[in-house]
């Protein structure tokens, strides 16, 4: 089988060497071992030849998959500002590709979305949708903006959920991240299946039996600097949790996205005397990120909408317990005091006092520490990876059975 997979986290190409920053780019590595080819089109930025790669990169080794480089939009806005310009040569370059390869699976939310479904309906390609983000819950300009431009990006979003959908019935296979997601398509479509990207390896684990094992209670956010990421709630916390004497220091794993948005969280950090309790640190290269899992006591997701961020089971596969918002995908996959403690979103007083009781309760976090264990075994690629390639590979049989 030759698959194609359509990505919108962009790559970086310094000479003849790939770097990336989203982890996404293993599952083509993972696929390659069990198709006869896989390529990749991706937004790829490009340095000359001795030029340092961005310091949140990781280099990759694409081995038996092949990169095919697309221009480097950083966005829905920027994508649709080359429009006018690169339409006719993105589509011959999706016909191209769509030639040479048996099935296309795309990375939705994606600006190339409608182009590549419909180029892959002219060549009867079967299309696989994989749904990684929900637009419209976690759009951070619909969530930070007001009035008019409140209004403008609500009707972006609609548009693009309505691509989405519309894509989803004519898919052969949709995937969701999310139960609320898969529910959304299910109306349009009988069969949609939950689940999440299959990056991990069952080599990256880390075992240990416990966290918190002496007297500073190291706590850790991994997430973009957004609103919709609720650290304002989670500093709120990190305060309420000093005042009751547990010591804590929390850090922040991150990039900002909006210009100014970090210093607005240091200030409040500053606001509430815990400056000195909070580091904030860039992104991470992914092949070191399992020394920040590693470093820490217990994982705290604070969001306001979230789907099942890859933070949950990378931090599951190190032995992390976890403190998290009861929403969006996190509600659907998550059971409160089995693989997680739940709190209400908008919430320091709950979200201190799940973290408290983590703190205090040895038995409670050694049990969700083992439950974590076994959950994130469960998505590795080992176990539902070459469920998938299966699956895939019935939908090209089927399709070829059908011509």
């Amino acid at each position: 089988m030759k698959l194609l997979m359509i990505g919108e986290s962009p790559l970086e190409r310094v000479g003849a060497e790939y770097y990336a920053r989203e982890p996404w780019i293993r599952i083509p590595q993972h696929l390659a071992a069990h198709c006869e080819q896989v390529t990749v089109w991706a937004p790829v930025i490009v340095r000359e030849p001795g030029q340092p790669p961005s310091p949140e990169n990781w280099r990759i080794a694409p081995g038996s998959f092949r990169v095919s480089e697309n221009d480097n939009y950083s966005s829905f806005r920027g994508y649709y500002q080359l429009w006018p310009r690169r339409v006719w040569a993105w589509r011959r370059k999706a016909d191209c590709l769509l030639e040479e390869h048996d099935a296309v699976l795309i990375r939705v939310p994606s600006p190339m979305l409608s182009l590549v479904v419909a180029r892959a309906r002219r060549r009867n390609r079967p299309v696989i949708l994989f749904v990684v983000g929900d637009s419209a819950t976690q759009s951070d300009q619909l969530i930070a903006s007001r009035g008019l431009a409140r209004l403008a990006y609500r009707l972006l979003v609609r548009a693009i959920l309505q691509q989405e959908l519309k894509a989803g019935r004519r898919a052969a296979a949709v995937y969701a991240y999310s139960g609320e997601i898969a529910q959304r398509h299910r109306r349009y479509r009988d069969t949609v299946k939950v689940m999440q990207d299959p990056h991990l390896s069952l080599k990256d684990f880390i075992c240990r039996a416990d966290t918190c094992q002496s007297d500073e209670v190291r706590l850790l956010r991994l997430c973009w600097l957004i609103p919709s990421k609720g650290i304002e709630c989670l500093l709120d916390a990190v305060a309420l949790l000093l005042r009751r004497g547990i010591r804590a220091r929390l850090e922040v794993v991150g990039k900002e996205r909006q210009s100014g948005y970090q210093e607005q969280l240091e200030q409040l950090a500053r606001d509430l005397g815990i400056r000195e309790r909070v580091h904030f640190e860039s992104w991470v290269p992914y092949d070191r990120l399992g020394e920040v899992y590693a470093r820490n006591d217990i994982q705290v997701v604070s969001s306001l909408a979230e789907g099942t961020p890859r933070c949950i089971i990378e931090g599951f596969a190190r032995g992390l317990p976890l403190v998290c918002t009861a929403v969006g995908g996190c509600a659907d996959t998550l059971s409160h005091g089995r693989d997680a403690l739940l709190v209400p979103p908008r919430d320091p007083e709950a979200l201190a006092g799940a973290v408290e009781r983590m703190v205090r309760d040895a038995a409670l976090r050694q049990r969700l520490i083992e439950e974590g264990y076994e959950r994130a075994r469960a998505v590795t690629f080992e176990h539902i990876g070459r469920q998938l390639v299966a699956e895939i590979e019935a939908v090209v049989d089927g399709r070829a059975a059908g011509r």
